[in-house]
């Protein structure tokens, strides 16, 4: 089945119509006018937002995870934006859970799969600072792509990672 409206009609949802979707003709819009926050929700992948602004661009998150025996708190929340096949990520990871971790780390979920490196050589980047929650240091650490897969290996032996330690991350790729 499906709700046929006009242009310029809404749809009103919630006891003060707090959420509302409307066409106008020429433009979409969706407004949330509530108390509470937006959630626009993926269970089976990253949540796109798309921008037809002739340039194929999107913004959005997704939420990364960790490798192995060291798990990622909670509301780690990575951002990234897509300009054609460019895709750059940034934001903040935090150690959750820390269980005997040994060899790299491996952030897992990046939103789209990184396309051939040699075709690319100059033009992919990424760079991690980590910072060590019980020292108080930080230091950048070497960060490792990996082509036609979707996560990043952080250079930095797992042993000495604990839980709260964080990783501010800035990554620029090209998708396939």
């Amino acid at each position: 089945t499906h709700l046929n409206m006009g242009d310029g009609d809404i749809i009103k949802l919630g006891a003060s119509a707090d959420l509302t979707i409307q066409h106008d003709g020429s433009h979409s819009y969706v407004k949330d006018a509530g108390t509470g926050n937006l959630f626009l929700d993926s269970v089976a992948g990253s949540t796109i937002i798309r921008v037809n602004d002739g340039y194929n661009a999107f913004e959005a998150t997704f939420e990364p995870t960790g490798s192995g025996s060291i798990g990622v708190g909670t509301n780690n929340t990575l951002a990234y934006t897509k300009i054609g096949r460019q895709v750059t990520v940034i934001g903040l990871i935090t150690a959750g859970s820390v269980s005997s971790a040994v060899g790299d780390l491996y952030i897992n979920g990046l939103p789209f799969t990184i396309g051939n490196l040699t075709e690319l050589a100059g033009r992919t980047t990424a760079s991690v600072v980590y910072v060590d929650a019980s020292a108080g240091s930080q230091t950048v650490i070497a960060v490792r792509m990996f082509e036609a897969q979707t996560r990043l290996a952080l250079k930095r032996n797992a042993a000495g990672i604990a839980a709260n330690d964080d990783f501010y991350i800035s990554a620029t790729y090209f998708t396939a």
